[in-house]
């Protein structure tokens, strides 16, 4: 007996994209103010919300808009940033127009991170102007 193959009308899956990404109320204060703190000249901010709640895609409409306008844009997801912290970043890579933006940022610090490495982070993007999102759930 042959199997036979029953077709799946599955809709496509949008991909994560500025143009994809409708700014409603739940994030529109958010993105307004995340948008005005990196014309400072340091900012560290987080943004909380619910799993599935649109901070990756916030992320990634935030990167859009931040490479448009001259930014030198970092995304990272939080198992990622010991070995960033540790591997990659140097001093030479911050400057007052460099952002980094950490989706699931908790999955680094519920880990029991090496906190100098990032307290260093920091302070390097505070010396030299640069400005980290920690997006957390």
């Amino acid at each position: 007996m042959k199997g036979t193959q029953i077709g799946l009308q599955l809709p496509p899956v949008i991909a994560l994209s500025a143009e994809h990404f409708i700014v409603h109320s739940g994030v529109q204060d958010a993105a307004t103010t995340l948008r005005h703190a990196v014309q400072d000249l340091f900012s560290i901010s987080s943004v909380y919300a619910d799993h599935r709640a649109g901070c990756s895609h916030l992320s990634v409409t935030l990167h859009e808009e931040f490479a448009k306008a001259g930014f030198l844009v970092h995304n990272l997801e939080g198992y990622e940033v010991e070995s960033f912290l540790s591997e990659t970043f140097t001093e030479s890579l911050t400057n007052a127009r460099c952002v980094y933006l950490i989706d699931d940022s908790d999955y680094y610090f519920l880990r029991d991170p090496v906190s100098g490495a990032f307290v260093s982070f920091v302070e390097t993007c505070r010396y030299k102007g640069g400005h980290i999102i920690l997006f957390t759930h």
